[in-house]
């Protein structure tokens, strides 16, 4: 074995946590989606230059993914 944790053994200490501790670590595993999200989505353009639109559209992708986040989050 390589030392890392397989995903079972990561998912049966996170439901040890807390709801609170599971709804932290799923925003952070979010967050941490969203900025590899945005990385790529800047190696493609390969510019630091964003139109106004590709801003409005990201700003609304992110707005809808946090928003369903909330949603699964009360329906639990």
């Amino acid at each position: 074995m390589n030392g890392m944790p397989t995903y079972g053994q990561v998912l049966d200490l996170a439901m040890q946590l807390t709801v609170a501790d599971r709804f932290e670590l799923c925003r952070a595993l979010s967050r941490s989606s969203r900025s590899n999200s945005l990385r790529r989505i800047s190696r493609a353009f390969q510019t630091a230059e964003l139109s106004d639109e590709e801003i409005r559209q990201e700003c609304e992708a992110v707005r809808q993914e946090m928003y369903e986040e909330r949603l699964a989050a009360v329906r639990k």
